[in-house]
């Protein structure tokens, strides 16, 4: 029974949940522990990670990637949760930002023909997004909140190995 007891506070205690929010369009210094990934190799970005055991919305996930402009102010926060996206998890998200303002999935899928480069084959495919359901399986969910935006990428399909679900938080369209 104190071995269960200890087991959980340590679990509790392991896990850190952070306000991204609030910490959006500040200075990256304001963040003590990102680790430079990328710093000045782009003209206009720069790429940090947190790393650590987080968790946002009851679900865990593991280190924070943080784009800033090239004055080093936090433009997004990325993070990535393994697994599929259930209804729970989803109506925890409408709680926290409301309903919604686009979800979409793939539509008019086409692929070309393989091609084969280093013994590597691959093949290339496009398509467009439409309207749906969350019960149709989207790709993107996406809620335009008040100075930014919060993009769900749901990396869900059958032939994906690692069902996965990717937010990010700030601005989306760097």
């Amino acid at each position: 029974m104190k071995i269960l007891i200890l087991g959980f506070l340590t679990l509790s205690f392991m896990t850190r949940s952070l306000d991204i929010e609030k910490l959006l369009y500040k200075h990256i210094d304001q963040i003590q522990n990102a680790l430079p990934i990328h710093e000045g190799n782009h003209p206009s970005i720069n790429s940090y990670v947190i790393k650590g055991d987080y968790e946002y919305l009851g679900e865990q996930y593991k280190d924070i990637y943080i784009s800033t402009d090239k004055n080093k102010i936090i433009q997004n926060f990325s993070f990535g949760i393994i697994g599929r996206m259930n209804r729970q998890f989803y109506d925890k998200m409408i709680t926290e930002y409301g309903e919604p303002d686009e979800i979409t999935k793939k539509d008019n899928i086409t692929t070309g023909k393989p091609s084969i480069s280093r013994g590597i084959t691959s093949m290339e495919s496009t398509y467009t997004l439409k309207e749906c359901t969350f019960e149709e399986e989207p790709l993107y969910i996406i809620w335009n909140k008040e100075g930014y935006t919060v993009k769900v990428l749901l990396k869900q399909e059958q032939r994906t190995t690692i069902k996965s679900i990717f937010i990010t938080i700030g601005n989306v369209n760097l």
